[in-house]
């Protein structure tokens, strides 16, 4: 099979460049120069499990200590749940009993899906935060999404 071109109408072309779509005209009007995309998931889906365990956390500790500095990320899997992160609080919390409220009140209750709240292996790797991080907090804030 030979490649066949297309003849040129004088209409939009599209070209890939470094990532981005760009499209343009033979009169030269350019279009925008990125693509829009978002992601959704549903109920129970482990990204939404953990942000809910990660919430539950971090709720506990404020309602104990408001002023509590809380970097906690969770992953979750079949049956396996990891929390790992930098806090520092004077709030005392069991943070698997938290982890596994969690899970019970989405559902996950049954070995038969795949996830048992009340068997399930969970694994905290929870450190203190460090003090060159607290300082850096306490001087200027701090936040990934530049948000605090």
């Amino acid at each position: 099979m030979t490649a066949r071109r297309l003849p040129d109408r004088g209409f939009a072309r599209s070209r890939l460049r470094k990532g981005m779509l760009t499209r343009f005209s033979a009169k030269r009007e350019f279009m925008p120069k990125y693509v829009f995309t978002s992601e959704s998931v549903s109920m129970g889906h482990p990204d939404k499990v953990s942000d809910q365990v990660s919430d539950g956390v971090l709720d506990a500790l404020l309602a104990q200590d408001p002023m509590s500095r809380c970097a906690c990320e969770t992953l979750c899997t079949t049956d396996f749940l990891l929390l790992a992160g930098e806090i520092r609080t004077s709030a005392k919390v069991d943070y698997e009993k938290i982890a596994r409220d969690v899970v019970k009140d989405i559902g996950y209750t049954s070995d038969d899906i795949g996830f048992n709240a009340s068997t399930c292996e969970v694994v905290i790797k929870l450190h203190e935060q460090s003090a060159d991080i607290a300082q850096g907090v306490d001087a200027d804030g701090a936040g990934d999404q530049g948000l605090m």
